[in-house]
């Protein structure tokens, strides 16, 4: 269905910010590093789930974000979160897209970036997602927010506000799509929707307990998640946790 298997890394919820304080007792901007020192891997692309920065108005957080992804030997493609501001993210982040949807041809699968940063996704997105979604061109949609209930989970308020809508899109497509990522859980997670595997990353920054109390901390550390698109368009996943380790490498 495409030309090679594709390897990429699922990244998500970095809250970096510019005075690099521990957030919830976590160095997320040492996390990022550890990618940062990664050169020996070979990856396609990084996509970004959203909220780069902890503060989204704090210019300095997003150019500090910036110069740690300036490491990178990859293309990093992303998506603002709740936390960001996308005027901010493409004046500062190299390559920040300036419109959205986005997309990104990796080895002929088409990556698809939507903007659900106000916690929905505006109309006009809408209806350029259900157009490209007509093309018979493989793809893997990327959001911030989760649209699919977790059970019993206090995160479910903060679901995608217009998440029928999007779902409706995905229903009338005819793009084979091979995952829906995203990120704003904070929590490892796959589920699926009409046979499409839904796939959250941890957090690059302090977990969540989604079945605790309200805003529980897991005990999970920062982590990054390692994605491969096989031939027939099937998904596998692994998540490789960021402490105590020199790269994704080796440990210190």
């Amino acid at each position: 269905m495409h030309s090679r298997e594709i390897r990429f890394l699922h990244l998500t919820d970095t809250h970096i910010r510019s005075d690099t304080q521990l957030i919830r007792n976590v160095n997320s901007t040492e996390a990022v590093n550890v990618i940062g020192r990664s050169h020996r891997q070979v990856y396609d692309c990084v996509i970004h789930t959203g909220d780069l920065v902890s503060r989204p108005a704090d210019e300095a957080s997003y150019r500090h974000y910036n110069a740690l992804i300036s490491s990178f030997p990859w293309p990093v493609y992303h998506i603002p979160g709740n936390h960001d501001d996308s005027g901010l993210m493409h004046d500062c982040v190299a390559g920040a897209a300036v419109a959205y949807p986005w997309v990104a041809v990796v080895q002929g699968v088409r990556f698809i970036g939507v903007d659900s940063s106000t916690g929905a996704i505006d109309p006009e997105q809408l209806t350029r997602l259900e157009e490209l979604l007509y093309d018979p061109q493989p793809a893997v949609l990327c959001l911030h927010h989760h649209f699919l209930a977790i059970d019993e989970s206090w995160l479910n308020p903060y679901c995608l506000e217009n998440r029928l809508d999007f779902m409706r899109v995905i229903d009338g497509a005819r793009t084979p799509i091979f995952a829906i990522l995203h990120g704003h859980t904070h929590y490892h997670d796959e589920r699926n929707y009409n046979a499409i595997p839904v796939l959250s990353a941890g957090a690059c920054a302090a977990g969540f307990d989604p079945f605790g109390e309200f805003q529980a901390l897991s005990s999970d550390p920062p982590s990054v998640t390692e994605c491969r698109i096989h031939a027939d368009g099937s998904v596998s996943r692994e998540r490789i946790f960021l402490n105590n380790t020199h790269s994704l490498e080796g440990s210190l």
